[in-house]
């Protein structure tokens, strides 16, 4: 199923937040936000993003009305305030693993790793997608946080370690069986699941019958499906989870479970 690319962005960010959600202390939407800096304790770990895209990771030393210092690698940094883009207190919550299934490019992956996820294992049947992730990681300087593994998940998952969070990143609607995807997704998450996938609306599944007509004229034989949403719902909350948040567009759903 396709989908605009900025609208998947804004999915991806949305489940993200709430996967790995270091406090966001500042961002530039206002001038009032800064003052919520005061009240930070001195020594807590800050992540600040700059307007030049950069990051910089440290302990808060000291704030000012026109800047803050943290201390990186035992030497002081200061940070003018008119360079800050945001600034998010890193949760030891959020230092967790994330199995991604059908990431793709690694979009998702590379916005786990920069909400305070420590490591990410890449599952994807595209070698192409996976080179191109690889090589993502590369320029990011994340190699050494993710790990590639190529094929079909339900195949492959014996070799998949078990994750804080699994992320089902628009691959449900590329099974015909959805139960045995989310089946062994659910015994890989130790607390949260994620995914997107088709809502189960009629101009959906006119769309995506058009879709399929398409591609059989180009001899293409890949079909994607779109499951019943009551059927996805009762079987990730009959393992243990529950839904703490829905986003997504006209086409597309975005949910998040928590184990509890």
């Amino acid at each position: 199923m396709r989908t605009p690319t900025k609208q998947i962005a804004i999915i991806v960010v949305l489940v993200l937040s709430f996967l790995f959600s270091p406090v966001t202390l500042v961002a530039q939407t206002g001038t009032n936000d800064w003052s919520r800096l005061s009240s930070v304790a001195t020594g807590t770990k800050l992540s600040v993003k700059t307007k030049d895209g950069k990051k910089v990771e440290g302990t808060l030393t000291a704030v000012s009305d026109t800047s803050l210092t943290l201390t990186v690698k035992n030497a002081a940094k200061e940070i003018r305030r008119d360079d800050v883009q945001s600034v998010h207190e890193v949760s030891k919550k959020g230092a967790g693993k994330a199995t991604l299934i059908g990431a793709g490019i690694g979009a998702l992956t590379f916005e786990a790793l920069d909400r305070g996820c420590s490591r990410a294992v890449i599952v994807d049947a595209s070698s192409a997608y996976l080179a191109a992730a690889s090589d993502e990681a590369g320029r990011r300087g994340r190699t050494g946080a993710v790990q590639l593994m190529k094929g079909d998940f339900v195949t492959v998952s014996g070799k998949v370690p078990a994750a804080s969070v699994v992320a089902l990143d628009r691959v449900v609607c590329c099974y015909p069986s959805y139960q045995d995807l989310l089946g062994e997704a659910l015994k890989h998450a130790e607390t949260a699941i994620a995914l997107s996938y088709p809502r189960e609306r009629w101009y959906v599944r006119l769309f995506q019958f058009l879709e399929t007509v398409g591609r059989r004229m180009q001899k293409n034989h890949f079909t994607t499906f779109v499951h019943p949403e009551a059927g996805i719902r009762a079987m990730i909350e009959g393992a243990g989870f529950r839904l703490v948040s829905r986003r997504g567009t006209l086409v597309w759903h975005a949910d998040v479970y928590r184990r509890g």
